[in-house]
C-alpha cells in the first residue's frame, strides 16, 4: 500500500511539473528614428542595413517599432520575410505619418485581430490629444500562438515627447483599452513611453501589479547599459534613463531583460537602443 501511495504522489508531482509551459517568447521594442535628411551620416538609408542585421541576429518573435514611416516599415518587411506586420499611419489612419507597427513571426503566430487607436479624446480617428504636438497612436494585435493554441495580446505605442498631460492621459487610455480587450489572456505592452520609472505615466501603468508589471523590475537577469536613449546616435550621448519599456501581465514569467547596445564604435543604429525581454508563456 505504501508503494502505491508513493507512485500516486510521484505521478501527481510529474503532472504539475509537466503543466509548466516550455514556450519561450522573445519580444523587442525599438524606436527606429524616422527617416530625415537632417540626420546626415545617420540618415535611414545609411543605417537601414545595420537595423536589419541586428533584427536578424536577435530574431525576436514579436517586435514593436516606433517612428518608422511607411517605407521604413515596408523595407523591414521585405528584408525580413519571416515576419508579418500590421499598423496604420498616425496622420491619416492609412499610410501617412509614423507607425507604431507590430511585427510577428508567421510560423509561430496567426493573427486574429489588429487595430490602431489614437491617444486622444477621439481614439477611433486621427487627432491630437490633450495638448500633444503630434498625433499619437497605439497598435494592438491579437495573435494565436500556434504551439500552445493560446491567444496573446501585443500592444505597441509611442507617447508624446513634449506634453506631460498627453503622456498621462495616454497611459490611462492604453490601460483602459487593454483591460477591455485582453480580459484574462496573456498580454504585453511595450513601446517608447518618453517616461522613466519615476514618472507619472509609468506609475499609472504599473499601479496595479495584477494588470501590468515592468519586465526590467521582475528579473535579476539584466544585460546592457542603464539607459535606452542616445541623442544624435552617439555613444557618448547615451542617457542613464530607460524610457523604452516592456510590460507584461501575469500570463508570463520573465527569463531575461536586455538593453541592446550594439554599435559601430561611434554610433548606434538608431537614437534609441532596442530593448528585448525573454519571456515564458504560462
Amino acid at each position: 500500500m505504501k508503494n502505491t501511495y508513493q507512485l500516486i504522489a510521484g505521478f501527481i508531482i510529474l503532472l504539475f511539473v509537466g503543466c509548466k509551459s516550455d514556450y519561450k517568447l522573445e519580444v523587442m521594442t525599438w524606436n527606429l528614428r524616422y527617416d530625415t535628411e537632417n540626420d546626415g551620416e545617420n540618415q535611414w538609408g545609411k543605417r537601414k542595413e545595420k537595423v536589419v542585421q541586428l533584427l536578424e541576429e536577435y530574431s525576436p518573435d514579436m517586435l514593436g517599432t516606433q517612428e518608422g514611416l511607411v517605407h521604413q516599415v515596408e523595407y523591414l518587411a521585405e528584408q525580413l520575410p519571416q515576419y508579418a506586420w500590421c499598423g496604420l499611419g498616425r496622420d491619416d489612419g492609412e499610410k501617412e505619418g509614423e507607425f507604431s507597427a507590430v511585427f510577428y513571426k508567421k510560423d509561430l503566430f496567426e493573427m486574429e485581430d489588429c487595430q490602431t487607436f489614437w491617444l486622444s479624446e477621439t481614439p477611433e480617428k486621427p487627432g491630437f490629444g490633450w495638448g500633444a504636438k503630434h498625433n499619437r497612436v497605439a497598435t494592438w494585435v491579437k495573435l494565436r500562438h500556434k504551439p500552445s493554441g493560446q491567444s496573446v495580446f501585443f500592444f505597441n505605442t509611442h507617447f508624446d515627447h513634449q506634453t506631460p498631460l498627453a503622456r498621462e492621459q495616454g497611459a490611462y487610455l492604453v490601460l483602459k483599452t487593454m483591460k477591455e480587450k485582453t480580459l484574462s489572456s496573456p498580454a504585453i505592452l511595450l513601446g517608447d513611453f518618453n517616461a522613466d520609472p519615476d514618472s507619472e505615466p509609468y506609475k499609472i501603468l504599473t499601479a496595479d501589479v495584477q494588470v501590468l508589471q515592468d519586465t526590467y523590475q521582475l528579473t535579476g537577469n539584466k544585460k546592457g547599459p542603464s539607459g535606452s536613449f542616445a541623442s544624435q546616435f552617439a555613444l557618448e550621448n547615451l542617457s542613464d534613463r530607460i524610457i523604452d519599456h516592456i510590460f507584461i501581465n501575469d500570463g508570463f514569467d520573465v527569463i531575461e531583460h536586455q538593453i541592446i547596445d550594439d554599435n559601430n564604435g561611434s554610433f548606434y543604429p538608431s537614437d534609441h537602443l532596442p530593448v528585448r525581454a525573454a519571456l515564458r508563456l504560462k
